[in-house]
């Protein structure tokens, strides 16, 4: 991609496509499907906007109307180079007369229906058969054929709302992806009334504080959200191992008595928790808002551990605000 035995085309996000013949008039009834399973069932009595884009091959002699998507529990068969059987009906479809013939841009098929909780499968295709079948001629050829490509299948219920994601903090420097990760979803990005992207979730690089409008259409269904992006001037290093003593020696003569670090003003301390080489818990400790952690080199219960070492487990969190868990070993000799 962008070439292919067909011709070429980009797509029309991401970076593949389906393709699919729909009509062939030298085969008679000469099909493909393009035949999948939904992430989930659909439910009952539910309105869902259903979405997919199609773009006629270069190759192709003619264009098709009634291109449509087909519903069910997954019991339609769809067999190579024939029509599907049973006479069916998409349940969502273009308009008759309406040929799709665009070989350069991609040509958004949309409509709503209301599930029965039934559907599990979609099949997208043409469900006629040649001699129901509208085609439109775009060359002189006997062998007249139309091969389409598809992208960006979606299956949305219709009360679905934009999604701009929780608010981020985050670094100098840094950058944060905003939204949620579907590319097929019809979503416009804001920032100071400026459009600055369309998908569903995007990555940004503020330099300051900046507020994102994300506008969702659902067909014609239109809904908005918001993220704040805070940008957090500090030092923003993640905690590294040499940061934290690995040895002390609580013997009272004043010096290394204790096992001690302070992680920096911009991290917060939640959890800590020492074991013994066996695995057993001997001391934890439960701290809110600090940044400090200090170990005298008794358990919990008040009585002096002896030589040897020691694993700890530190739960903090970091400068992002994200929650981080660090794993080491401590040496304590008497």
């Amino acid at each position: 991609m962008p070439y292919n035995n067909q011709s070429f085309q980009y797509a029309h996000s991401g970076s593949g496509y389906s393709i699919i013949v729909m009509y062939y008039n030298l085969q008679p009834n000469a099909r493909e499907y393009l035949q999948n399973k939904l992430i989930k069932k659909l439910i009952s009595n539910k309105l869902y906007c259903v979405t997919f884009y199609i773009n006629l091959t270069n190759y192709s002699t003619c264009g098709i109307d009634q291109i449509g998507a087909y519903f069910d529990d997954g019991s339609v068969y769809a067999p190579y180079v024939s029509v599907v059987p049973g006479n069916l009906n998409p349940q969502v479809k273009n308009t008759t007369g309406v040929y799709v013939t665009d070989t350069l841009n991609w040509t958004k098929i949309q409509g709503t229906f209301i599930a029965n909780g039934t559907e599990e499968y979609i099949t997208i295709g043409n469900f006629k058969n040649d001699l129901l079948t509208n085609t439109f001629s775009l060359s002189t050829n006997i062998g007249q054929h139309a091969t389409y490509y598809i992208d960006d299948v979606s299956v949305v219920e219709i009360n679905s709302k934009a999604d701009a994601g929780q608010d981020k903090t985050i670094c100098v420097g840094d950058s944060a992806f905003i939204g949620i990760n579907e590319e097929a979803l019809d979503c416009q990005w804001f920032n100071n009334n400026i459009q600055i992207a369309q998908s569903a979730g995007i990555w940004v690089k503020p330099t300051t504080n900046q507020q994102y409008v994300i506008k969702q259409d659902v067909c014609g269904n239109i809904s908005y959200d918001t993220v704040q992006v805070t940008i957090k001037d500090i030092n923003c290093n993640p905690v590294v191992n040499s940061e934290i003593p690995n040895t002390f020696t609580p013997n009272g003569d004043g010096v290394n008595d204790t096992w001690h670090f302070n992680l920096g003003s911009d991290v917060i301390i939640n959890e800590f928790e020492v074991y013994n080489r066996w695995g057993n818990l001997i001391k934890k400790l439960e701290i809110d808002n600090s940044n400090y952690i200090l170990w005298d080199g008794y358990t919990t219960s008040g009585e002096s551990c002896s030589d040897g070492i020691y694993f700890y487990v530190l739960k903090y969190t970091d400068a992002k605000d994200e929650v981080q868990n660090k794993k080491g070993f401590i040496s304590l000799f008497r």
